[in-house]
């Protein structure tokens, strides 16, 4: 891709689709035409920030839990006689 458009510091291309249904088709021509085999799609790509984003959901629901159950045993040990 650096050879076509003369850029020498491109890493990547970013292509946006109006029909979902072509990106097979074009992910084919593209790996086909070209020397990359790293052609992906967003889902691919995107796989590993929902994993990461689904890790600080439970880590916030933890740091929640832990939080409630501190705040209820100080309100026991404070309203003690």
């Amino acid at each position: 891709m650096q050879k076509l458009w003369g850029y020498k510091d491109a890493t990547q291309i970013v292509i946006r689709l109006e029909d979902g249904r072509e990106l097979e088709t074009l992910r084919t021509l593209i790996e086909r035409e070209s020397t990359s085999t790293n052609v992906k799609t967003w889902e691919e790509l995107s796989a590993g920030m929902a994993s990461m984003i689904a890790t600080f959901g439970i880590i916030t629901d933890l740091t929640s839990f832990i939080s409630v159950l501190v705040a209820a045993i100080a309100i026991s040990l404070i309203t003690r006689p």
